[in-house]
């Protein structure tokens, strides 16, 4: 115990008489302690923790892909989703859901600014177990061509864009030059990285 006192002491006479070495230390040693928790953070938030499924989603969900002849793991394209939903093979799965992303131009309101779109099949939100706490999500009505253009928020776009306004629900949007309908906001904890996002129907 004595020898702590001593060193302590040391080292307080050690900072008084250098307050802008000590400084410099003190700073150093926070920055690192930050930049680690925020590495840390994104890792737990990414990688480590569970996917938020609801407690009434499908306990097996498989991810289904194509690999090039070099074994590359490839997108799925439209009639290829398609084809396996009317194949036999696939007919075990209680659903069975496609997505793509891409980027529009959402116009009409301010300046037009580019923001994320997600296209979904409607069984995408069934498998996960989403609720939308404000409105309604997308029928396979909707999702088959000449379907009413429809698009459901995310919370992070409702916040941002939206203001987190419960009348948004039947406000229209123009997305790339067409007009659509928002009819839902999905949950808060629905994404794991939250990022402002439409939702539409994955039919072209």
């Amino acid at each position: 115990m004595d020898t702590l006192r001593q060193d302590l002491r040391h080292a307080l006479r050690g900072m008084l008489k250098h307050p802008g070495f000590a400084a410099a230390v003190i700073l150093t040693l926070a920055l690192g302690i930050g930049a680690n928790t925020a590495i840390f953070s994104v890792v737990h938030a990414v990688l480590l923790r569970p996917i938020p499924y609801p407690a009434d989603a499908p306990e097996n969900v498989l991810v289904l892909a194509e690999r090039s002849p070099s074994d590359f793991r490839m997108s799925v394209s439209y009639p290829t989703f398609r084809d396996w939903m009317d194949t036999v093979e696939f007919a075990s799965f209680e659903a069975m859901a496609g997505y793509m992303d891409r980027s529009v131009a959402m116009s009409g309101r301010e300046e037009p600014v580019r923001v994320s779109v997600r296209r979904t099949s409607a069984a995408y939100f069934d498998i996960q177990g989403v609720r939308p706490p404000l409105g309604r999500l997308y029928t396979v009505d909707e999702d088959t061509p000449g379907g009413d253009p429809v698009v459901v928020l995310n919370h992070a776009l409702w916040q941002a864009r939206f203001g987190g306004r419960p009348d948004v629900v039947g406000e229209r949007v123009v997305l790339d030059g067409d007009r659509f309908t928002v009819i839902g906001v999905l949950p808060e904890n629905f994404e794991l990285v939250p990022r402002e996002r439409f939702y539409m129907a994955l039919t072209p």
